[in-house]
């Protein structure tokens, strides 16, 4: 008892703290549960990059010390790692003036630091399918009382969680995630080249770019490469991916390895993210993204951005994209009925199906961009000029600040 009375006391003490000194100036804190590598990395590096330049103060708040390559890219004096310690994350924010949190898939203290007065941002990156009902309730609960802002990064992402909390629509805010498109214009050598790679200028080459997870459904393009291979034999699958998960990619790489499709199909390692910019204005004819499940997919905004062509399924950002560019994006239906009756046991089914309920619908649209190759190419550098200042680092900047008053 007298040890609880004393959490309570400290608490008050630093309630009163943080609401009597408020800098004129307030830091802003990223916080994050690892700072390792991937697609929710990359964005929130992409912010920190874009509060820096706008002139704010910001810092990386990491809750365990698990660093990686994205880490290396900050400025050490501001990563800040607290170890799940509440006195830490506290004399962290005291220290530099950090009153301002932006939480991603984290919601550390996040009741405590609002009754200290922090103003706090909350961005929903993907649906969380792993969640049962009760769990998305409480989820919901916990954000609605405690985020000033809640953000989603795609309307997709916004109908879903309002729909399973049960939180009206205009309590989120949908803002895009925004690349580096002045990185992605720059030329950076590549290991190889089109004609390197064997393709002919005849042939119609969709790049498919994603680490090897289930929810990605790399196994399931095996079963449309293989509806292609007599109806459209000029058409290629080109695959860029991390191993990602290895069980996932063994046994992609096995049904590859015996499927008639397999001259169609070739794999790739991942590049730097440097030289996608250049991969995909040199190689690939159309970008495609049959995934099961997406929040904003930075590489399809990237290959928005660099005039490619697109083929989507109906998923994270495809809507918002299609919008952008009409006549260059065709988005398929999705391999399943309704996002809200997604588990993480359906998703691994689906996974390992190389003929999908939407194999046909994908097969259908990839000889449909085909056709209409001239005329998709020639839309999609349109698309890609009015895209540009919407999809890049500033205006997803911008819009957060606008957030933060």
């Amino acid at each position: 008892m007298l040890h609880a009375l004393k959490q309570r006391i400290k608490k008050l003490g630093w309630i009163a703290w943080f609401r009597l000194h408020k800098p004129a100036r307030p830091a802003i804190g990223l916080v994050v549960s690892s700072f390792d590598k991937g697609g929710l990395e990359q964005v929130v590096l992409n912010l920190y990059r874009g509060y820096l330049a706008a002139g704010r103060q910001v810092y990386l708040l990491v809750e365990e010390n698990i660093l990686g390559p994205m880490a290396q890219q900050v400025d050490p004096e501001r990563l800040l790692v607290f170890n799940r310690d509440e006195d830490t994350f506290l004399h962290l924010c005291r220290q530099h003036d950090i009153r301002v949190l932006h939480y991603h898939y984290n919601t550390y203290m996040m009741h405590g630091v609002r009754l200290m007065g922090f103003r706090v941002l909350y961005t929903i990156h993907n649906i969380y399918t792993w969640k049962s009902d009760a769990e998305m309730l409480a989820y919901g609960r916990l954000l609605d009382r405690c985020a000033d802002s809640i953000v989603a990064v795609s309307g997709f992402v916004r109908d879903y969680f309002c729909r399973r909390t049960g939180l009206p629509t205009a309590r989120v805010e949908v803002i895009p995630n925004g690349v580096e498109t002045e990185e992605l214009l720059t030329d950076s050598p590549l290991p190889f080249s089109r004609e390197s790679l064997g393709y002919s200028p005849n042939e119609v080459v969709f790049a498919f770019i994603a680490s090897y997870h289930p929810v990605k459904h790399h196994l399931g393009m095996i079963g449309v490469m293989e509806q292609l291979a007599a109806a459209a034999p000029r058409i290629r699958l080109l695959l860029l991916g991390n191993q990602g998960d290895p069980a996932c990619h063994a046994a992609f790489q096995q049904a590859l390895a015996q499927s008639p499709a397999k001259d169609a199909i070739r794999c790739l390692p991942y590049l730097s993210h440097s030289q996608v910019g250049a991969f995909l204005r040199s190689v690939p004819d159309v970008f495609l993204l049959p995934t099961l499940q997406e929040g904003c997919s930075n590489a399809v905004l990237e290959a928005l951005c660099c005039g490619l062509p697109l083929v989507l399924t109906d998923v994270g950002n495809a809507r918002e994209v299609k919008e952008l560019a009409p006549a260059s994006c065709l988005v398929v239906p999705p391999a399943w009925q309704s996002p809200d009756q997604l588990t993480e046991e359906k998703i691994q089914a689906l996974a390992r199906q190389a003929h999908a309920p939407n194999g046909q619908a994908l097969a259908d649209a990839m000889m449909q961009m085909a056709r209409e190759l001239p005329q998709a190419k020639a839309a999609a550098q349109a698309a890609a000029q009015k895209a540009l200042p919407l999809c890049g680092c500033a205006e997803m900047t911008r819009r957060y600040l606008a957030l933060m008053g």
